[in-house]
């Protein structure tokens, strides 16, 4: 790709990231007000979390004519056991509203051990450490009334302000939320017209960093084609989905594994297309299924393969953007094998393809 081309694809990942950090403020403040907003814990690696908010930020503040740093103290220990997600989450919209809010000057991002007494890099896997993240900028400040509301839901600057930044209202009070559940504390510092320090304090333990290695080992996509494609080579598909965006990116994926695949955009398509080949059936070796389609959603198509004894084992993997828990058993209960969210993970579909669509009786 030439450098503009480059730039381009830069720019469309940037608001993709935005769009989608967007998605996930409004999931967890559903998952938030359904009590079911949960942590995980798995060894990821902190330096690698900088560089994809470096990535995503600096553009963004380069079309604003300011900077974005970003400084780690070199006391703090790389690798660690923690929810990754949700802190890239919370420093997503730290990060983003210090952007937005500041129109010249910069916006830094700072992580240092709460003891600065205290090296991690001595001490052993599993050791506990606590870290304090704070984001500093040279914005509009915020003053001492607005302040008061500000990790509220839906709360804002005044209407003047909202005008001219635009925002859903609830990125600062999700952050709160999970800063809390991962039993920390968050906070602010600001003045007007002076700019703002959003702060927050987390616990994690030392990962052993040969384990993180092993868990995190990254696959080329050519790497991920040559090694599945003996596997799938071959495999005849139904792909349910009324997106046409999304059926021509998975159609393209499946066509460098010589994955035949037959297009349906509901589930009356669906099953117009298992009828027509009932009588040798075994040569779809499965269904990807969008669970959102017009005329027959996924769940109800897959009821009725269900009810056919000749389907009745054909394998369907559920894809969706709902990846909620619930959605996960609604599609379970209705009889699917396997789910994918959206957008789509092409290790984890090519992962569920081999797992459920290669081992038929």
């Amino acid at each position: 790709l030439g450098q503009t081309q480059k730039q381009n694809l830069e720019k469309v990942a940037t608001s993709a990231n935005v769009l989608l950090s967007l998605i996930n403020n409004v999931l967890s403040f559903s998952q938030v007000e359904s009590g079911k907003l949960s942590v995980t814990k798995a060894p990821f690696d902190l330096i690698d979390v900088v560089e994809k908010l470096n990535n995503i930020f600096t553009i963004n503040a380069e079309e604003k004519g300011i900077q974005f740093v970003s400084e780690i103290s070199p006391q703090v220990m790389r690798y660690l056991n923690g929810d990754e997600g949700k802190l890239i989450q919370v420093l997503i919209n730290l990060c983003g509203n210090a952007v937005k809010f500041t129109e010249q000057g910069s916006v830094r991002l700072k992580i240092c051990n709460m003891s600065e007494q205290t090296d991690a890099k001595l001490s052993p896997a599993g050791s506990r450490v606590s870290l304090l993240f704070s984001v500093e900028d040279t914005g509009i400040g915020i003053d001492s009334q607005q302040l008061k509301r500000l990790f509220e839901p839906f709360s804002q600057l005044n209407s003047g302000f909202s005008r001219e930044y635009e925002g859903s209202g609830l990125g600062l009070s999700i952050c709160k939320k999970i800063v809390e559940l991962m039993k920390g504390k968050i906070g602010v510092e600001c003045l007007p017209h002076k700019g703002c320090n959003f702060w927050f304090e987390l616990p994690f333990t030392i990962a052993e960093e040969v384990d993180y290695k092993s868990l995190q080992k990254k696959e080329s996509m050519a790497q991920l084609i040559k090694r599945v494609k003996p596997l799938l080579a071959g495999t005849c598909v139904i792909l349910a989905e009324d997106n046409l965006v999304d059926q021509s990116l998975i159609v393209a994926l499946l066509d460098k594994v010589d994955v035949k695949v037959l297009l349906a955009n509901n589930g009356k398509e669906v099953l117009q297309l298992l009828n027509n080949r009932s009588s040798d059936a075994e040569k779809i070796d499965g269904v990807l299924m969008d669970l959102q389609m017009p005329e027959m959603d996924g769940l109800e198509t897959t009821r009725l393969i269900r009810e056919d004894p000749q389907l009745s084992h054909l394998p369907i993997i559920a894809m969706t953007a709902n990846a909620m828990q619930e959605d996960k058993e609604r599609a379970i209960i209705a009889g699917m094998n396997g789910f994918v969210a959206k957008p789509v993970k092409f290790n984890q579909l090519l992962t569920d393809m081999i797992n459920w669509f290669t081992h038929r009786a």
